[in-house]
């Protein structure tokens, strides 16, 4: 994390809404289309979308300034997305075929503690990957930026962020596998299987 962000970080964490508007233009997109990995119905992945912001403020005072915001909104957008999406299956709102199903896990209602662990477990398992590897899955999965602009930015070939992508996903499920077993039935191993 730069001395920028966090600054922006830390007056966030303060209450500055000027900060917070920073924070939503800078991973709003990211975290829509984190979204609408799993959420094929534009209208409600702008209502998680809003619901994620809306946490995000909300438990400002609980977010570590030292960890990244973009990994605290990644597992909240996650775990919003599949409990509105339950919800709904519930409720028979949406069609199945409307919705990406792969493998929602039955775990209970999600708190802010829960999220809290998870973005803990999941930084960790991510800092414990060599740097070129957590680059590749930082831009991937926090920034939603495409194959062909890693390799760009980061002057690698596609083919070779597609297979760094692949063994830091396996790494992480492995690491958190070893060091976090009590998870393991958890939704974080899902977290580093969504394609």
């Amino acid at each position: 994390m730069t001395r920028d962000e966090q600054q922006i970080t830390r007056e966030f964490i303060g209450g500055n809404h000027r900060a917070f508007e920073l924070l939503y233009n800078q991973y709003s997109d990211a975290v829509y289309a984190n979204i609408r990995k799993m959420v094929r119905v534009p209208n409600l992945a702008e209502d998680i979308l809003q619901d994620v912001f809306t946490a995000l403020w909300t438990n400002r005072a609980k977010i570590d300034p030292a960890q990244s915001i973009a990994n605290w909104l990644f597992v909240v957008s996650y775990h919003k997305s599949l409990t509105s999406l339950k919800k709904k299956l519930r409720e028979n709102c949406i069609p199945a075929d409307e919705i990406a199903l792969a493998e929602i896990p039955e775990d209970p209602e999600f708190d802010e503690k829960y999220y809290g662990a998870q973005i803990h477990i999941l930084n960790t398992a991510v800092e414990n990957l060599p740097l070129h590897k957590q680059k590749v899955f930082r831009l991937y999965h926090f920034e939603n930026k495409s194959f062909e602009e890693i390799a760009q930015e980061l002057n690698l070939s596609v083919s070779s962020v597609k297979f760094y992508l692949k063994q830091s996903r396996s790494f992480i499920r492995k690491y958190v596998s070893d060091h976090f077993p009590q998870t393991v039935g958890l939704s974080l191993l899902l977290l580093v299987t969504i394609p």
